[in-house]
């Protein structure tokens, strides 16, 4: 068992070493770009951590993240501006394409980046902080909330060399501006309208750090006099580099669904209450069942990490598989099989952060048909199962009940009989038996067969 162990730990140190060195071959010449669009979330937050991984091991010149929303949770959002505070690679949003937004939460993002870039007809700003409820959506006009989100915006602007004061006015006054105001005010760097025209326009600029008030800050600018700032950025024929798309991988697919406030109450909600209902109903598949849909909802509320949630997953469907041989309802093994196949794909990482898109599409397919696999095997185990559970017994006391023979001897009421071609001690139920007529067998006492004469129909 160790020297398997061995292996496989061996086998799986190859291929992270194989798909760093096959990241690392495009060092320097390397532009990675990943999107974001629709609602920001935990599956945003979970892809925007792999791409700068991604990112790190390509050892790539820039990442570029094109954003098109409309917000999104405060949680997430402050979870991605610490990443791209703590990447070392430079994160460049792009509010793409022509008249995307970078509303709310959107407008955070833009004014945490070291690059700001805005298409022709962008939009950004509408920051105020809303709450949902039963009710629906209402603005926040709290002051501790309001004060701590007008901070964490201005900070930002404050850190890359934005302007502080639009940064404040997107969350007290809901401020909204266009892409040509943006780059009037200094909100972004400059306009865009593709991923090609902004790598041309970046080359001529070179980003720095510098410290201000004994803070370190970052700024994009011109070439000339930059002689005295700590870290240079340059981008020199960047527009040349190898652009690598990152794609969302079944990870952050899956994530993105059970993320959904709605569905991740409506499962913790079922969850709940079928838990319950296996408590009061006989066999744990229930029970299995309602802990599965908990789990599932923790994890789209961002209680627990998808990767964890999908070990236990997979666990639990193997679990419900092997209920399914007592119980022969069915349900569990289409679940069990369900929840191994879920399981798996939640333990895939994004596309191309170990593998590339061929093999990651190659790896669910087979998860796929793995899943469907077991769930055939499991279904003919059950029905074999289930079909010599009602199989009626060959030996046994069993078996001689309701078996026919003949009387060998007059049962008045006692005498012999031969069943299944041997003799047996014998009582009579009702009256006498004559000898050579035949008898039923309908129980037995000891070496004793309690039987009946057999009745005959004539008309058949």
């Amino acid at each position: 068992m160790k020297a398997k162990a061995l292996t496989t730990s061996l086998i799986m140190a190859c291929i992270v070493l194989f798909a760093y060195f096959s990241a690392a071959e495009h060092a320097e010449n390397t532009v990675v770009v990943g999107s974001i669009t629709g609602e920001i979330g935990i599956a945003s937050e979970k892809y925007v951590e792999n791409l700068i991984l991604f990112a790190e091991r390509c050892n790539a010149r820039l990442i570029i993240l094109k954003i098109d929303t409309p917000g999104g949770e405060l949680n997430a959002i402050k979870k991605i501006i610490t990443l791209f505070e703590s990447s070392k690679i430079p994160v460049c949003v792009f509010v793409y394409p022509q008249g995307a937004t970078a509303w709310s939460g959107g407008a955070f993002l833009l004014m945490a980046s070291h690059i700001a870039v805005m298409a022709s007809g962008a939009s950004v700003g509408s920051a105020q902080p809303v709450k949902v409820t039963p009710a629906g959506m209402s603005f926040t006009n709290q002051s501790k909330i309001t004060n701590a989100v007008t901070a964490l915006i201005k900070h930002s602007a404050r850190l890359h060399g934005r302007n502080e004061t639009i940064a404040e006015m997107f969350v007290t006054k809901n401020l909204n501006i266009g892409t040509v105001e943006a780059k009037k005010y200094g909100v972004v760097d400059f306009i865009a309208d593709s991923l090609p025209e902004l790598l041309t326009k970046l080359e001529d600029k070179i980003l720095i750090m510098y410290e201000e008030e004994g803070e370190l800050r970052w700024k994009l600018t011109e070439k000339e006099n930059v002689s005295d700032y700590k870290l240079l950025w340059s981008f020199e024929n960047i527009s040349k580099s190898e652009i690598r798309e990152f794609s969302e991988g079944p990870q952050i697919k899956i994530l993105r669904i059970i993320a959904n406030p709605l569905i991740a109450i409506l499962m913790l909600i079922f969850g709940i209450y079928v838990f319950l209902i296996g408590l009061k109903t006989p066999g744990i598949g229930a029970e299995i069942l309602g802990v599965t849909m908990l789990f599932i909802a923790l994890v789209g509320l961002g209680l627990i990490g998808v990767e964890w949630a999908g070990v236990l997953i997979v666990l639990t469907g193997f679990l419900l598989t092997l209920l399914e041989l007592k119980t022969h309802v069915g349900l569990l093994l289409l679940g069990g099989a369900i929840l191994i196949v879920l399981g798996s794909l939640m333990l895939i990482p994004s596309s191309e952060l170990l593998l590339s898109s061929k093999e990651i599409a190659a790896m669910q397919a087979y998860i796929v048909a793995t899943g469907a696999f077991l769930a055939a095997l499991f279904a003919v185990i059950v029905y074999k199962v289930a079909k010599v559970q009602a199989r009626k017994p060959y030996l046994g006391r069993e078996k001689l009940i309701g078996s026919t023979g003949v009387a060998a001897t007059d049962l008045d009421p006692e005498g012999e009989v031969r069943v299944m071609g041997e003799y047996w001690r014998a009582r009579s139920v009702h009256g006498k038996i004559s000898k050579g007529e035949k008898v039923r067998v309908v129980s037995r006492e000891g070496l004793t067969l309690i039987v009946e004469k057999l009745k005959i129909n004539y008309a058949e």
